[in-house]
């Protein structure tokens, strides 16, 4: 079997994604794992044999070889390539090591996460703690502390429960600061019916 069979033939509906930036959260030791260039570094960390590492090279100072190589002369990024071998039946990624280095990219791969989730339903991809989107769908969140909300595109969002600040089928306009700075203090339910939203936690 390949790389791609063996990644694929695990059923879990979560994975998660190691990026080349440092990050402070633990890894989850028995999920199915992409490493996306020099995030392949934590290979040695994962006991789940299914994993699957990816990119063009640039971040890799390991010993290790990607099981699939980029060019680098591409006009995607490691992370957007790395989306094709995500199976349909996944509903949640969690990515840890994008975040805290370059701004630019960071705002590039929320875009790029908010267009995975344009073409999914029910799925969330969580960056670290800290950012998640949301796909069209039904969720259930548990947080205590300040949450922010915002769509690219027009949206018809609910979130209720634990907050200060409830929404009703509000519309989020694209750009937005109608949702800045809302409070959640325990469980919160979010419907997002149009476009994905994302939610920054604080």
């Amino acid at each position: 079997m390949s790389s791609i069979d063996i990644f694929e033939s695990s059923k879990s509906k979560t994975i998660q994604i190691i990026g080349p930036c440092p990050f402070n959260i633990n890894l989850i030791v028995d999920l199915p794992t992409i490493f996306i260039d020099g995030g392949i570094q934590h290979r040695q960390r994962i006991q789940d044999s299914k994993t699957l590492s990816v990119g063009d090279g640039d971040s890799n100072q390991t010993q290790y070889k990607l099981d699939i190589p980029f060019k680098k002369d591409k006009s995607f990024s490691d992370l957007q390539g790395s989306f094709q071998y995500i199976p349909d039946f996944v509903s949640e990624i969690n990515l840890l090591g994008f975040l805290g280095e370059r701004a630019d990219h960071e705002f590039s791969n929320i875009l790029e996460l908010f267009s995975l989730c344009k073409q999914r339903h029910n799925f969330v991809a969580k960056l670290e703690d800290s950012i998640e989107i949301f796909s069209p769908g039904t969720y259930h969140i548990n947080h205590n502390g300040l949450i922010s909300s915002y769509t690219f595109e027009d949206n018809l969002v609910s979130i209720e429960g634990d907050i200060k600040y409830p929404l009703r089928q509000e519309k989020i306009t694209p750009l937005s600061s109608h949702g800045l700075s809302n409070e959640a203090h325990g469980d919160v339910s979010l419907e997002v019916s149009k476009s994905p939203l994302v939610i920054f936690k604080n």
